[in-house]
């Protein structure tokens, strides 16, 4: 930590402020490396997504931008991953709630939904968190190493599965 905070010209106090630990920062480093600092990851998303009008094809873009920075870097997701599950089977606490990444996946399908986010009402809630559960690296992973399937057969299977939510929600 001493030689990160060297590095960055912070004290090693203020890095221990931020970073509890060597591994939170390779954590951040895997996401900031994909998504960039803040809310620069939105940018991106919105401007791949608001090319299509139909929200199934903008949903259908947020998980693609996921599986780019997934595929991308796996090994870090799984790190991500990892060391989450390791936190919470510890019982120690999960990363913050308040950090960014914790809700990134939300936030862009809240704006691929953003078109028909009124008509949604209250069920807007709902229906973010059921395709939240089918995007990201998480079911990737699973699909890829217990079931075995491979990355042509997962894109098409994650592809129908998304349209088919998304048309049974909306």
């Amino acid at each position: 930590m001493a030689g990160v905070a060297n590095a960055a010209n912070i004290s090693t106090a203020t890095a221990y402020r931020y970073f509890p630990d060597a591994e939170t920062i390779q954590i951040e480093a895997i996401i900031r490396n994909d998504a960039g600092r803040d809310d620069d990851y939105l940018v991106m998303c919105k401007e791949k997504v608001s090319v299509h009008q139909d929200p199934i094809e903008r949903v259908v873009a947020v998980h693609n931008i996921m599986m780019e920075w997934v595929r991308r870097n796996e090994a870090g997701y799984r790190l991500f991953i990892a060391k989450r599950h390791e936190r919470i089977a510890t019982r120690q606490a999960p990363f913050e709630n308040s950090d960014a990444r914790n809700d990134r996946r939300l936030r862009m399908i809240s704006l691929a939904l953003e078109p028909i986010a009124k008509s949604l009402g209250d069920r807007i809630e709902e229906i973010t968190l059921r395709i939240a559960a089918v995007i990201g690296p998480e079911p990737y992973f699973t699909l890829k190493d217990v079931c075995g399937v491979d990355d042509t057969t997962l894109d098409r299977l994650a592809e129908a599965n998304l349209r088919q939510i998304v048309r049974s929600l909306v």
